[in-house]
């Protein structure tokens, strides 16, 4: 079965109306502060003053930094792994990092099974559309990490806006934004005014050097996709769930240190995070340095239970808001999903589960 993804999309997206006066958009704040010497002392300090008591240890270069300086900084910290069903290659390095840094590693599993059935709480917690079943695992994560006796967690979030993590997806021919930004964008920023005038429209970087076109994209996800979609959910989860995350790749002189730097100090090709790769060759294992970035949870394996349960979830809400056409794309989505047909799966997956945080925001208008 054919199912017209465009006209869905369209269906999530295309009346911002419907649902922008439910949503809370944030105005990002970066203030400035002078440079500091070097970076090394900039995060140790981040992290020190955290006053931390444990680290989201995903196992990347990111979060395995902060344990390692959180370990010389001399915060008393345990590590929390999040496993969703098994185990997989970021899980063996976080066991690596944890055994090189002499840390508790705690592996907190989550089930994809009921990542679907957390959604709405999870949606309601970051207060801002989802697109992926990331936010609830992230939910269930930290509720177990609080469980477990976590109070103040540091997060390796921000890091990759901040240091050119994936500069591969910043660069743009001519003056046009990169089609990873121009996708994203009216994804993130849901303010429904910003939306009715973008949503058909591609933005545009002016700067004609290269270098500068990609410190520009950068700055683009500094100040929208970052504050509007990425903090939510890394901390308003975190807050629902009774912990408070610190995020110290964010604080105001690691940023200026940053951004005082040429493009080039920070990335080289599609490889990014280059002062963060240094810093880690001396205190992290070889294979944590140098492995590449690898894509986060973006939905659930079993996309069938994934369908019956958002079929329950929205119930007949496409048909009263969106309308009698609309609907029907959606009731073939669902079906498509359920019978094993559809040819986008995971597209698909994508643009129901932002329309079932819709209707939690509807149903549970988000406050600034």
């Amino acid at each position: 079965m054919a199912v017209p993804v465009v006209e869905l999309v369209q269906a999530v997206l295309g009346d911002p109306a419907e649902f922008g006066a439910c949503l809370r958009v944030p105005a990002p704040v970066w203030p400035a502060v002078p440079v500091p010497p070097s970076l090394h002392g900039a995060l140790l300090e981040a992290v020190r003053s955290s006053g931390a008591d444990a680290v989201s240890l995903s196992g990347g270069l990111d979060s395995s930094l902060l344990l390692a300086l959180a370990c010389e900084a001399g915060l008393a910290v345990q590590a929390f792994a999040m496993v969703v069903d098994e185990p997989d290659e970021e899980t063996a390095r976080a066991r690596e990092v944890a055994r090189t840094c002499g840390v508790k590693l705690h592996e907190i599993r989550v089930s994809s099974g009921e990542l679907v059935a957390a959604l709405p709480l999870a949606v309601r917690a970051a207060g801002t559309l989802t697109y992926s079943t990331r936010v609830a695992a992230k939910f269930r994560f930290w509720q177990r990490c609080a469980e477990a006796g976590a109070r103040c967690v540091l997060s390796g979030v921000g890091a990759d806006e901040v240091f050119l993590g994936e500069p591969a997806k910043l660069l743009a021919p001519a003056g046009d934004a990169p089609p990873f930004i121009a996708r994203r964008l009216p994804e993130c920023v849901l303010g429904a005014s910003w939306l009715g005038r973008q949503a058909n429209a591609s933005p545009t970087l002016k700067a004609a050097d290269p270098a500068a076109r990609l410190r520009e994209a950068q700055r683009l996800l500094l100040s929208l996709e970052l504050p509007f979609s990425t903090l939510p959910v890394e901390c308003g989860t975190a807050a629902a769930a009774g912990l408070r995350v610190t995020l110290p790749f964010l604080a105001a002189p690691v940023r200026a240190w940053a951004d005082a730097q040429p493009a080039g100090v920070l990335a080289d090709g599609e490889l990014g995070k280059l002062p963060l790769r240094a810093l880690a060759r001396t205190r992290l294992p070889q294979s944590v340095c140098s492995a590449p970035k690898v894509p986060v949870l973006r939905g659930a394996s079993n996309h069938g239970a994934v369908a019956a349960e958002l079929s329950t979830m929205l119930g007949d809400w496409p048909a009263q808001v969106l309308g009698t056409a609309p609907a029907a794309h959606v009731a073939a989505a669902l079906q498509a999903l359920q019978q094993g047909t559809a040819d986008q799966p995971a597209l698909l997956e994508r643009c129901l589960l932002k329309l079932c945080s819709v209707v939690v925001g509807r149903e549970h208008p988000w406050r600034a």
